[in-house]
């Protein structure tokens, strides 16, 4: 019962984020992400991340065992790196994201442009809550926890389309040149981890 009143709460609130977030989609905000917590061994560019420096365009963030980096950029809009991760980061007029291992919680603004490249293929996004984990090179996992992930070859040709209100994961992976889809559980996240993250970032917003 405690478990069906936490889901039910949850889902309320990504009703009221997704609401919210449409009332600040036409100002012009900064896309450059601000790092507002960290915890263990995280570096960008081999140096020791500070709370509020920017991730700047060709930035490399690595995190070590038992550490993740939280930013946020636009107004309601931040992604969590986890633990044993390395990102590639190119900002231009949209955030893309090369995961070259590791995993991602991602919270994005409506219309968002927004692209998660991992060595299997790439995640095309615009105002979701998702999860990517990179398996290995040949395999990754994604789930669209409240929205829709497009996924994409590396000519950006969709394979396929993941979308769900509550949580749709599946695995997308490459042999050769072929990609394929299969489904999958729920792994390594959950709806307190995605409330944690949205609890923080709008903290560090009021701040």
């Amino acid at each position: 019962m405690l478990k069906m009143k936490v889901v039910l709460f949850l889902s309320v609130l990504f009703i009221i984020v997704g609401c919210k977030q449409v009332e600040v989609t036409a100002e012009v905000t900064q896309i450059e992400p601000e790092v507002f917590f960290a915890i263990g061994q995280v570096t960008i560019n081999g140096q020791s991340a500070k709370i509020g420096q920017k991730i700047n365009n060709g930035d490399v963030v690595e995190t070590g065992a038992q550490s993740y980096l939280e930013a946020k950029f636009q107004k309601q809009s931040a992604f969590r790196i986890r633990e044993d991760s390395r990102i590639v980061f190119n900002i231009d007029d949209h955030i893309t994201l090369s995961v070259e291992k590791g995993k991602v919680l991602n919270i994005l603004e409506k219309h968002s442009r927004y692209l998660v490249r991992t060595p299997s293929a790439v995640a095309a996004v615009r105002g979701t809550i998702f999860f990517v984990s990179v398996i290995d090179d040949n395999k990754t996992y994604y789930c669209a926890c409240n929205g829709t992930i497009a996924i994409q070859d590396d000519q950006q040709r969709e394979l396929t389309s993941l979308s769900s209100s509550h949580h749709k994961p599946g695995y997308c992976e490459r042999e050769g040149s072929d990609l394929s889809m299969a489904d999958a559980e729920m792994l390594d996240h959950d709806d307190i981890e995605i409330f944690e993250l949205m609890y923080r970032m709008d903290q560090a917003s009021n701040e």
